[in-house]
């Protein structure tokens, strides 16, 4: 949808994360300049409050004040505000507390441009009809005026000269007849204009309807497929085991000695359940990570001993690999999610020394920021990189780089990595370069004990 946004509608953009709100915020720039961006409600309510854009659109849930709160706070200044959800939230509980809260659109995210930009024109036409329909009742109050200053004056001039009384009353009939004329094509308009909006309410009305149907089909679907993976995972997992112990037992009774070939036919049947292991391990990570059952859960922790255990565990099965490892900040007892701290380096980890080549060589670097809340990591390897292309897609699960031929992986390494990290409200940064390596910097909040 190609739309165009007239130069004196602002417009304020709240969303908490700093891609979406870069990404948006452009798009909209390139149909308005007078666009404003906020990371939160508290930024959103003062920016609000010094330039009173015409339309908001916001995110629900954000750190301190939230898009409801922020929009009842924005109401109070300025009733006749256009309001935009967009927001990932399907529950209910929020979408009755927007409507009560006095939104004009509900969009759900990931948000289409065509939609959002659909939702903006419908605003902005609302806010055209609300300024004629202001225009013209103050039109009519200056007509009704004028003419009551001219009847005025007529009537004064009528008790100074009774003469003129007959032609003064055929004046003031004449002004009286196109005073109505007037009213009447004044109240045609507006009648019209009042169904227009009537149907315009009608259409919101029947679009709500629709959300909540999607919502409720989208909540059905989302229950069916935590049932259905949670399924798939514990009857995979059964016939695994059975598999794992079956071979071990071929393997202890077996005449001896074992062939080479039969070893490496162990072996592949130990790294396929290893392989299918892993992938059960990681889709119910994801799926758990969905249904918002992944919290951020902190622990009292010594970091560096932390670290130091992952890194060791790591070493067991990579005999030959070598990480350097530097602690520019030893840190005292801090609180911090350990599982998804673990979740974090054993994935950074295990892919810096399965893409790297032979006896890889591992910088593992921990400091502080300038600030001294955030945790920093830094994860380099000699490895075969990362295509520009694929750096775009990353985070996708299933995704994988279209350099790494035939070493195996599920695929979803990278997809855990980053909602882990979200929970954590830390922030992650890639670069990499083809047959050079790659280095990985991740800071995550912490909490001294």
């Amino acid at each position: 949808m190609s739309i165009e946004i007239p130069l004196n509608i602002s417009i304020l953009y709240v969303e908490d994360i700093k891609a979406i709100r870069e990404v948006v915020g452009n798009i909209l720039k390139q149909k308005n300049q007078n666009i404003y961006l906020a990371q939160d409600g508290y930024e959103g309510l003062d920016i609000y409050k010094k330039f009173i854009p015409e339309i908001v659109i916001t995110d629900i849930q954000m750190p301190g004040m939230d898009g409801i709160s922020m929009t009842k706070e924005i109401k109070k200044i300025n009733p006749d505000v256009q309001i935009i959800f967009c927001t990932a939230f399907i529950e209910s509980k929020y979408f009755i507390e927007a409507i009560e809260s006095g939104i004009n659109f509900y969009l759900l995210k990931p948000v289409d441009n065509k939609k959002l930009f659909a939702a903006i024109d419908k605003c902005v036409d609302i806010l055209k009809m609300r300024k004629q329909k202001q225009r013209f009742e103050e039109e009519i109050l200056e007509i009704v005026k004028e003419k009551t200053t001219e009847l005025t004056f007529t009537t004064q001039n009528l008790l100074k000269e009774i003469q003129q009384r007959e032609m003064a009353e055929k004046a003031l009939q004449k002004n009286n007849e196109e005073l109505e004329l007037r009213v009447k094509k004044r109240t045609s308009q507006l009648e019209m204009i009042n169904r227009k909006l009537q149907n315009e309410i009608k259409e919101r009305k029947k679009a709500e309807k629709q959300i909540f149907k999607v919502m409720e089909k989208e909540k059905e679907l989302n229950l069916l497929k935590s049932q259905f993976i949670s399924t798939v995972s514990h009857e995979f997992r059964t016939p695994l085991a059975g598999i794992n112990i079956n071979a071990q037992l071929l393997q202890r009774y077996i005449e001896k000695p074992i062939d080479d070939n039969k070893i490496k036919c162990f072996n592949r049947i130990y790294d396929a359940i290893d392989h299918l292991t892993l992938l059960l391990d990681d889709v119910s990570l994801i799926n758990k990570e969905q249904n918002g059952k992944l919290i951020y859960a902190p622990v009292k922790v010594n970091f560096e001993n932390l670290c130091n255990n992952i890194i060791e565990e790591i070493l067991i099965n990579n005999d030959n690999t070598t990480i350097h490892k530097n602690f520019d900040y030893i840190y005292d007892e801090i609180l911090i999610d350990v599982k998804l701290m673990r979740y974090i380096l054993v994935n950074l980890l295990s892919n810096s020394i399965k893409y790297s080549t032979e006896n890889p060589q591992i910088a593992f670097k921990s400091f502080k920021n300038q600030s001294n809340d955030k945790i920093c990591i830094s994860i380099q390897d000699n490895g075969i990189g990362i295509p520009e292309e694929d750096l775009q897609k990353i985070y996708e699960p299933f995704h994988r780089g279209t350099n790494v031929n035939n070493i195996s992986g599920t695929g979803l390494g990278m997809s855990i990595v980053k909602r882990c990290i979200d929970i954590c409200k830390g922030e992650i940064f890639i670069k990499s370069k083809v047959n050079h390596g790659t280095i990985v910097i991740i800071s995550i909040p912490y909490s001294r004990v």
